[in-house]
């Protein structure tokens, strides 16, 4: 990481007034934020050194602290999101096909057998691979071939069919609900379960980080392409966040449908809030984040992603223009 954050400090020299680098892992210049001294144009109180792998800023006139992300977000905003991109690369990186995967054993649990545990010629393992849902994230899944007595464990009445299926979990980890997904086209393509009393489903909150930016999607699925990616189950208002992210940057990322009057109503509700939402581009005619994967690639995906993200009167220019496409 610390390379990576030498070469965006290096980029961002240039906005910075009388910038330099006094030895290795340390750099002056004069304060982005307060200016430095009005009196003596010659002042540097600004500084960039290494702490703990990363570059850090501190100001020693106006007392500004802050890591490198938020120099770059209030100085070139475009380099921000080069950035954050980077670094996600980094921490996300491509693996490598299995060269001679091994005979793995399934693991059987109320849920079924989870899918990393299945054979790469399985039905819900081809499904997966078919949405180009990312390899480390088939331990998310598990497959049953008979979804009926995950039902009846839910008090519902379920026939006997083959389903993948999408637990949810709470902050804790206790399992609140399950949806599973049909592979007939003759079924009932979604089916989704809580226990009772609760009210809303949110995936992967039990395992999501509040002190980074919190993507929140439409469905879960979505949320598996994203770095620190959440789920609510199905579009709705959200007046109050769950506890764990209730403080945490959040942006919410709704599908692509301009023409679904609830949609649009939702999108326009949301950012009346002042919520962060992420407002697609007219030339983007895909439905949802995982389609947009399966036509133009995860990087490509995530780059339009972060380079969207509206709040304000900026965001109601942005929807007004987008709900007439």
């Amino acid at each position: 990481m610390l390379y990576i954050d030498k070469k965006y400090v290096n980029l961002l020299s240039g906005s910075l007034e009388k910038f330099k680098w006094k030895k290795d892992t340390l750099a002056t210049c004069r304060c982005f934020k307060c200016g430095d001294s009005q009196k003596n144009k010659s002042k540097t109180r600004g500084y960039f050194f290494e702490h703990k792998g990363n570059y850090v800023y501190k100001c020693h006139n106006c007392g500004v602290a802050c890591n490198l992300y938020s120099v770059l977000e209030s100085v070139s905003p475009s380099l921000c999101k080069e950035y954050a991109f980077e670094v996600y690369k980094e921490k996300n990186p491509v693996l490598e096909e299995e060269t001679n995967p091994e005979k793995r054993q399934p693991v059987f649990t109320e849920l079924g057998t989870r899918l990393d545990l299945l054979n790469a010629d399985h039905k819900a393992v081809k499904y997966v691979q078919s949405r180009f849902i990312p390899k480390e994230k088939y331990s998310n899944f598990y497959y049953t071939a008979d979804f009926g007595k995950i039902m009846r464990s839910f008090d519902r009445d379920g026939k006997t069919e083959e389903r993948l299926v999408i637990p949810f979990y709470d902050e804790s980890g206790e399992l609140l609900g399950v949806q599973g997904r049909a592979f007939s086209e003759n079924a009932i393509r979604y089916i989704t379960l809580k226990q009772q009393g609760c009210e809303r489903l949110w995936y992967n909150l039990d395992k999501v980080d509040p002190h980074s930016t919190v993507y929140v999607t439409e469905g879960p699925i979505d949320s598996m392409f994203l770095p620190n990616g959440v789920a609510l189950q199905g579009a709705g208002w959200i007046e109050t966040l769950p506890e764990k992210i209730k403080k945490s940057n959040v942006v919410f990322i709704f599908d692509n449908e301009p023409r679904n009057a609830e949609i649009v109503h939702l999108i326009g509700k949301y950012i009346d809030s002042g919520r962060n939402v992420v407002i697609w581009p007219s030339e983007i005619n895909k439905k949802d984040v995982n389609d947009m994967v399966v036509a133009y690639g995860l990087e490509i995906t995530y780059k339009l992603i972060i380079n969207n993200v509206y709040s304000g009167l900026k965001a109601k220019m942005k929807y007004t223009n987008w709900k007439k496409v």
